[in-house]
């Protein structure tokens, strides 16, 4: 069974897997009420089309079938990785940096540009009688956009 599983998604194209390399990132499951169950006004407000649509608006990409005995709904989601770094701009989401590239980085200074945005390398003792915990490690920074203009597009 696995082999064919594999052998058929092989041969769908799917171009976000393409250019992304990966399909998808989540999956929601949503219960099939039977036609004659009556909903509450909450289960109206947040029913799976407006559930879809504000996905859709956010910018992801669903995917909907059905289960085998036809009791639920399988709702698979992905985001394009534009979409996602767009996303950790926005809600400033916070990386751990690379403690060698930090390092480097520190060490090269900035010193090309405008005044305002340079400043001399600087150069951090790795030993300490405090803590054995290097003091390039666990430092985190915003997620930023590197060009404004991704932000908008």
């Amino acid at each position: 069974r696995i082999k064919v599983a594999l052998k058929q998604r092989k041969s769908v194209s799917d171009p976000f897997r393409n250019t992304n390399g990966y399909g998808w990132d989540y999956c929601m499951v949503f219960k099939v009420q039977p036609i004659e169950t009556t909903l509450s006004e909450e289960q109206k407000k947040f029913s799976l089309k407006s559930l879809l649509n504000k996905m859709a608006d956010a910018g992801l990409q669903t995917k909907l079938f059905y289960s085998v005995q036809h009791d639920e709904v399988y709702c698979k989601i992905r985001c394009s990785l534009v979409r996602l770094l767009k996303e950790a701009d926005r809600v400033n989401y916070r990386l751990q940096l690379d403690p060698v590239i930090l390092c480097n980085v520190l060490l090269q200074g900035n010193l090309k540009g405008p005044p305002e945005k340079r400043w001399a390398p600087i150069n951090m003792p790795t030993n300490s009688h405090e803590t054995d915990i290097d003091p390039y490690e666990h430092i985190y920074m915003d997620y930023r956009c590197e060009n404004p203009a991704d932000k908008t597009s």
